[in-house]
C-alpha cells in the first residue's frame, strides 16, 4: 500500500530523511547477522608430552663422601699494632712507608729532640742540686743527733732538723722523677717497630707537627693469619679445636690453603643463633694478605656413601622442595631433604634411595605423571 505523504514541504523532507535512516539501520543489522561466524570450543593447550635432552637427566648415585662443615670469613693478622705519637712535637724524620718490611727495633720515625735535650740537661742539673742539698741535710741530721745525745740542743731543735732532712729527701725524689720523665720522652722521640712485620699504614710526614696520641703507623705480621667464621649452631657439636680446615682465597683460583680450627666462641650471636669459630692459617711466605675473603670446609667424620646432586636438580612446587624423578617414561614428584655443600652441590639426606633417574634442569609446566621422552645422545 502506497502511503501518500501530505503536509508542508518541510514535513515531507523530514519523512524522507527518517525513512532513509531506518532502511540503513535495518540493512546493517541484516549484514551483521549474516557475517557472524560460529566459534567452536577452544582447543586444549595442556602439555601431554615433554621432550628432554640426553643430558637433562642423571642418575642419583651413592658416592663416597666425607662429611664437612662449610665456613667463610675474612683473614686478619694475629699480630698487629698501631703506633701513636707519645707527645706533641715536630717529626724530624720518617723512614718507613706502607708495604715496607721492618724488623724489631727498627726506627720508623724520629721527633725533633732539640727541646728535649735542653730539658734533659735542665733536669739533670736540678737533680744534681737536689743531691747536694740532700748531702747537706744528711750531715746536719748526723750532727744534730750527736748534739741531742749530749744535751747540747733541745728535742724541738732536733725535730726541726729532721723536718728539713725529710723536705730535702722529697725534693730529691721529685727531681729524679722529673728527670726520668724527660729521659723517657727522649727515648720515645724515636718511633720503633716492636716486632718484625710489614707497614700497612702511615699518617705522618717529615716536618709535620703532631698532637699526642695521633696514629702514626700500623704494622702487621702476615706470617700468622686468622679467619673468623660464623657457623650455624646445628653444626657446632661436630666441631672441636684442632680440626683441619681446607681454605680457598679470593684471587687464588682453586688453590687450597691449610688451616686449623683453634677456638670456638662459647656464646651464640644474637639474632642469627650462629657461633663464631676461629681458624688459624700459617702464611710463612706471606702470599695471603690481611682482608682477603676465604671460604672452606672442615672435615667432621669418616667418608661414607651419600647421594650428591647438582643444585639445579632441586625444584620448587606447591608441595615444597624436591626433585622430578623419571620412572616408566613419566614424571614423579619426590620431596627431599638436603644439605647444601657448596654453591653448586647438595647432599640428599632424605627422600632418595639411590639409582633414581632425576631431572637436572628446571622444568616449566611439569605435572605429576606427565609423559616424557628423552632424546638419544647425538
Amino acid at each position: 500500500m502506497l502511503k501518500v505523504i501530505t503536509g508542508t514541504p518541510q514535513a515531507r523532507r523530514n519523512w524522507v530523511i527518517g525513512g532513509t535512516m531506518l532502511l540503513l539501520a535495518t540493512g546493517g543489522a541484516v549484514y551483521a547477522l549474516s557475517s557472524k561466524k560460529e566459534v567452536g570450543p577452544k582447543a586444549d593447550t595442556a602439555v601431554t608430552l615433554m621432550e628432554l635432552g640426553s643430558g637433562d637427566t642423571l642418575e642419583a648415585k651413592r658416592v663416597s663422601h666425607q662429611p664437612t662443615v662449610l665456613l667463610a670469613g675474612t683473614l686478619t693478622p694475629l699480630t698487629q699494632i698501631h703506633l701513636i705519637a707519645p707527645f706533641e712535637g715536630r717529626v724530624a724524620e720518617v723512614s718507613a712507608r706502607p708495604g715496607d718490611k721492618v724488623t724489631a727495633g727498627q726506627v720508623l720515625a724520629r721527633f725533633d729532640e732539640s727541646d728535649l735535650r735542653a730539658r734533659l740537661a735542665e733536669r739533670a742539673a736540678a737533680l744534681a742540686s737536689a743531691e747536694e742539698q740532700m748531702r747537706v741535710a744528711e750531715r746536719n741530721r748526723t750532727s744534730s743527733r750527736a748534739l741531742l745525745e749530749q744535751n747540747y740542743i733541745s728535742k724541738n731543735a732536733f725535730d726541726n732538723t729532721m723536718g728539713g732532712f725529710a723536705e730535702r729527701q722529697a725534693a730529691l725524689d721529685a727531681q729524679r722523677a722529673q728527670l726520668a720523665i724527660v729521659q723517657r720522652a727522649v727515648k720515645d722521640a724515636r718511633v720503633i717497630a716492636p716486632f718484625s712485620g710489614t707497614v700497612s699504614y702511615r699518617q705522618v710526614e717529615p716536618g709535620q707537627w703532631v698532637e699526642p696520641n695521633r696514629k702514626l703507623f700500623s704494622i702487621v705480621d702476615l706470617r700468622k693469619l686468622e679467619a673468623e667464621a660464623s657457623i650455624p649452631s646445628q653444626y657446632i657439636a661436630k666441631l672441636a679445636p684442632g680440626q683441619q680446615v681446607r681454605l680457598k682465597a679470593e684471587g687464588f683460583g682453586d688453590e687450597t690453603f691449610a688451616g686449623t680450627l683453634t677456638r670456638i666462641n662459647p656464646i651464640t650471636q644474637a639474632g642469627t643463633r650462629n657461633v663464631l669459630a676461629y681458624v688459624s692459617v700459617d702464611n710463612p711466605d706471606e702470599r695471603l694478605r690481611a682482608g682477603l675473603y676465604v671460604s672452606g670446609e672442615i672435615a667432621t667424620g669418616a667418608a661414607e656413601a651419600q647421594i650428591l646432586l647438582p643444585i639445579t636438580t632441586i625444584q620448587t612446587s606447591p608441595k615444597g622442595r624436591g626433585v622430578w624423578v623419571l620412572a616408566d617414561g613419566k614424571l614423579k614428584w619426590q620431596a627431599v631433604e638436603y644439605e647444601r655443600l657448596s654453591a653448586e652441590q647438595v647432599r640428599v639426606t632424605k627422600g632418595l634411595l639411590g639409582g633414581e633417574r632425576v631431572v637436572a634442569v628446571g622444568l616449566k609446566g611439569a605435572t605429576e605423571n606427565l609423559a616424557v621422552r628423552v632424546k638419544p645422545a647425538a
